[in-house]
Order: C-alpha cells, then structure tokens, then sequence
C-alpha cells in the first residue's frame, strides 16, 4: 500500500524539489548518484535545477524515504 501511495504521489507532481527530496533522504550528491545509478555529474544538475531529474529517479528516492536502502531491495 506505502507504495500506491509514492506512485500517487509522484504521478500528482512533487510538492518538493530534487534537493529537498534527497536532503530528506540524507544523501550527499555521490551517495544519490550510486543509489539511482547515475553519474555524479547528472545528480549535480538536478541539485542545481539545471536539468529536471527523470521520474523513475524521483520515484527511487522517494521508495528510499519511506523505506530505506532496504526498501530497493526487495
């Protein structure tokens, strides 16, 4: 159900920014590019509102929030 409820979510448009999202997940900027599997670069970007960050990554950090690293891994 926790996840219907992140889908709902991000499907609405996040109230939040990349960097509020991950400042919540409590990750610097390399942590996040090896979660989502993305360069360093690319991550900076989004931080920066220079590019928008795909939702399948929004999504994932989102999961990370709710559920922790754990959470990816089932």
């Amino acid at each position: 159900m926790w996840l219907l409820s992140v889908y709902t979510d991000l499907q609405r448009g996040s109230q939040m920014s990349f960097k509020e999202l991950q400042d919540k997940a409590g990750l610097g900027n390399k942590e996040t590019a090896e979660l989502l599997g993305v360069s360093l670069r690319t991550v900076q970007r989004w931080v920066k509102g220079d590019t928008e960050a795909h939702k399948s990554a929004i999504f994932l950090l989102k999961i990370y929030i709710k559920k922790g690293k754990n959470g990816l891994q089932d």
